[in-house]
């Protein structure tokens, strides 16, 4: 029986290991804080990791990760989020390039890459994005409400129903449920700020190597003259001599 356990786990390995490598290598976990798991193979990612085609990558609360695709597209994917990586094909020297991702939850920044504009699809519950040199933000929430800002460039979204509307102007907000008509404005609502809080700040080496507690300071015994003893906690650096 004890030795059923080994090979129990020498199979799972083999199989996790046969799946990735039956996968389409998109592109790589460029960083990763905290919990982030992604589909293939029933990991949690790490930093340097592949992913790949298909893939569903999602993160924790308090965890997010960047996603770095061949093309150089990239997806800042925030906390409590989930994210499918649809397909993706990078072949410029044959021009059939292609790239859609869908979008299931909370929130993200995407950021287009080399590919031609109209190669990219992004999905969501309430529609498709289109992109023309695009770095937009997306949240959607738990009830298929989808809000957009463009940051940069020029987006076209086709809702369920097939009406469009396009957003050229950096800073324009568009928010819409499923099956409804949208509105498009200037300004983000107080709860889509705080989902979108942290986002795309820079990710600092704490995140990535949280730093170890701190153990507490060793008590310096000084004994005065006339007997008794004082503690005191020195706080000074150490003295040095040349």
């Amino acid at each position: 029986m004890r030795r059923s356990i080994p090979i129990a786990a020498f199979a799972f390995l083999t199989v996790c290991g046969t799946a990735l490598a039956q996968q389409v290598d998109v592109g790589v976990a460029s960083t990763v804080v905290n919990r982030v798991q992604g589909s293939v193979g029933a990991r949690a990612l790490k930093t340097g990791d592949r992913i790949f085609q298909n893939e569903n990558i999602e993160t924790g609360a308090d965890s997010r990760s960047q996603l770095l695709f061949r093309d150089e597209t990239v997806l800042n994917v925030g906390p409590d989020s989930r994210v499918t990586l649809d397909r993706f094909v990078y072949d410029p020297a044959r021009g059939g390039s292609g790239a859609a991702v869908s979008v299931g939850r909370g929130a993200l920044r995407f950021i287009s890459g080399n590919m031609p504009s109209q190669s990219y699809e992004i999905r969501t519950p309430a529609g498709s994005i289109g992109v023309r040199g695009t770095i937009v933000d997306i949240i959607v929430y738990e009830n298929g409400e989808v809000v957009l800002q463009l940051i940069e460039g020029a987006l076209t979204f086709v809702d369920l129903n097939g009406r469009t509307v396009s957003l050229g102007k950096p800073g324009q907000v568009y928010i819409l449920l499923p099956g409804q008509e949208g509105t498009l404005g200037n300004t983000l609502r107080p709860k889509d700020r705080r989902r979108l809080a942290g986002l795309n700040t820079a990710i600092t080496l704490d995140e990535l190597f949280p730093r170890p507690p701190q153990l507490p300071r060793s008590p310096v015994t000084n004994r005065p003259q006339g007997g008794g003893t004082t503690t005191t906690t020195s706080s000074d650096p150490p003295t040095t001599f040349d």
